[in-house]
């Protein structure tokens, strides 16, 4: 059996496993409760659903630029696939909307090695954590300038912009030091982990 034969059949079962959420979730909501608020949105819900497609393109572009770039060229159309993907992931993961991201470099591992494929999704991701700082923060400056918040929002919002600020310098220190140096350092305590860090340089993994 081929590499991708497990994998189109995990495809096929993942899919029919989606497919059964959706009707449980119709079957749940009631179909005339659901087409009647497609119905009352009107032309609007389909607008809604492309802005948000264009959202996952942009994301994908932004991602398809950094891989040409730096790392390996990749389609876009396969990097938007992928993109697409992952968000369904991190909607239904309780892993923070980062376990979709974390599975982006092994749907494209077939193409990109781990090796390079982990570094881009390391590197995008800082990239988009770093806009939405500069984001939030902005916003929080305007409400602060223009509206009398309670004390009681303004210092648990700086105290998350400022641990996310932290989180994002500790991203890019890692990253400047080399990927694999940090996770050799950091898997030290746990040796069985540590085996995992050459292969995935290599891009191979334990059981190959």
């Amino acid at each position: 059996m081929t590499k991708s034969g497990p994998r189109k059949r995990l495809g096929r079962i993942l899919t029919v496993v989606g497919v059964l959420l959706l009707a449980y979730l119709v079957q749940r909501i009631g179909f005339r409760t659901l087409w009647t608020t497609i119905v009352q949105f009107g032309p609007w819900y389909l607008l809604t659903c492309l802005i948000g497609a264009g959202g996952l393109l942009c994301q994908a572009g932004a991602w398809w630029m950094i891989m040409k770039a730096f790392f390996q060229r990749v389609a876009l159309a396969e990097l938007f696939r992928v993109k697409i993907i992952s968000d369904g992931f991190n909607l239904i993961l309780p892993s923070a909307s980062l376990g979709g991201d974390a599975m982006r470099a092994f749907l494209i591992k077939e193409r990109v090695p781990l090796s390079v494929g982990v570094p881009g999704v390391l590197f995008d991701k800082t990239i988009e954590f770093v806009a939405s700082i500069v984001f939030l923060g902005s916003g929080l400056l305007l409400g602060l300038l223009s509206l009398r918040l309670p004390v009681g929002l303004i210092v648990p919002a700086v105290a998350s912009l400022a641990i996310t600020s932290a989180g994002i310098a500790l991203l890019v220190v890692v990253q400047k030091r080399g990927l694999t140096r940090s996770l050799l350092r950091l898997s030290a305590p746990l040796p069985a982990a540590r085996r995992w860090v050459p292969l995935w340089d290599a891009g191979q993994s334990p059981s190959a």
